[in-house]
């Protein structure tokens, strides 16, 4: 199946995108720096730019560059966005000049698109990491040379079940239970991230979609199986493996959310087909003025045509729009395919 390209391709080089964001909550203004597209905005902290609050859908609204020009999709909130005076509708794009005022109540995102030096490298996402604490997770620990290996695996296990459990293994058979349990989540965890992550791949590639992740992602795709990736994540040779584990799992959302949003596209291209202006235009190919027995008769092999065995459905629901409505929030990767 051939989809079209991303809605959202890569940003022009050097540009950035300045976003003022004023909260009527508390009245605080905060002023963020975008360089990589597209940008998500709602409440869900996946998104580049978290907005909490009630009245922000999880998945409220995407920034990006399409065709080299700025624009702003509304994905689906019941919740309006407003652009200057303009109310937008859900699944609606529209172009913007980079000086605009986005309303997303109670939040106020005034736009200013910069030139950046080619040097100059912004952090995606620093709202998300300002609002939610996020830091690098990475753990140094001293190790006193006096100190035997068993002294220092105890003092590990002891750290680790003060964070895990909540309290400090004493007994020996505590820590025989605690480092049982641990080891078997672990297997679990490891073995069924894979297959998610191999299933998640295998869809994509049948539906021809754009490859989602970033250059560190492709760290975590290195592995084949559950012990690789432990081998990966736990042998200390990859620093930044915990954090292409986090994009790995931000990614698996984007892709959940990305899929139901396009299913609903999809549907809504079905209803589109079998809509009654398309069934009074199918039947005025045999008559000018068709009654209502032949607008009745035209429905029924309408209908029967999709319900039949056969690609049509399929290629309806899992066509174009169902492509266009993925990409909006999945975006175009460098060294991604297109949809």
């Amino acid at each position: 199946m051939n989809h079209p390209d991303s809605r959202y391709d890569e940003s022009p080089a050097h540009v950035g995108l300045r976003i003022t964001v004023y909260s009527e909550v508390d009245g605080t203004t905060t002023d963020l720096l975008f360089q990589q597209f597209p940008i998500r905005i709602g409440r869900n902290p996946l998104n580049e730019l978290v907005l909490a609050h009630q009245y922000i859908s999880q998945w409220h609204a995407v920034i990006g560059f399409s065709g080299g020009a700025l624009s702003i999709i509304q994905v689906g909130s019941s919740n309006s966005v407003m652009v200057n005076d303009y109310r937008m509708q859900a699944s609606e794009e529209i172009g913007l000049a980079g000086n605009e005022v986005v309303r997303l109540v109670p939040f106020s995102l005034h736009l200013q698109v910069l030139e950046l030096p080619g040097a100059y490298s912004a952090r995606q996402g620093s709202w998300r990491n300002e609002s939610f604490g996020t830091r690098d997770a990475s753990v140094s620990m001293s190790v006193p040379q006096q100190e035997s290996a068993e002294q220092v695996a105890l003092r590990v296990i002891d750290r680790l079940s003060q964070r895990l459990v909540g309290q400090p293994m004493q007994d020996p058979r505590q820590i025989a239970v605690f480092g049982r349990q641990l080891e078997r989540v672990l297997e679990v965890f490891l073995r069924c991230f894979v297959a998610l992550q191999k299933g998640q791949e295998q869809f994509k590639a049948a539906l021809d979609l754009p490859a989602l992740g970033d250059e560190q992602v492709g760290l975590i795709d290195q592995a084949r199986d559950g012990v690789e990736l432990g081998a990966l994540l736990l042998s200390g040779q990859a620093p930044n493996a915990a954090n292409a584990l986090e994009q790995a799992f931000k990614d698996i959302m984007v892709h959940q959310v990305a899929l139901l949003n396009g299913l609903m596209a999809g549907v809504r291209t079905l209803l589109a087909r079998i809509s009654p202006q398309a069934v009074h235009k199918e039947a005025s190919k045999e008559r000018r003025s068709p009654n209502w027995r032949l607008l009745f008769e035209t429905y029924e092999q309408m209908h029967q045509d999709l319900s039949e065995e056969g690609n049509e459905a399929f290629e309806t629901i899992f066509g174009r729009q169902f492509g266009k409505a993925y990409t909006m929030l999945v975006g175009k990767k460098k060294g991604g395919g297109g949809a």
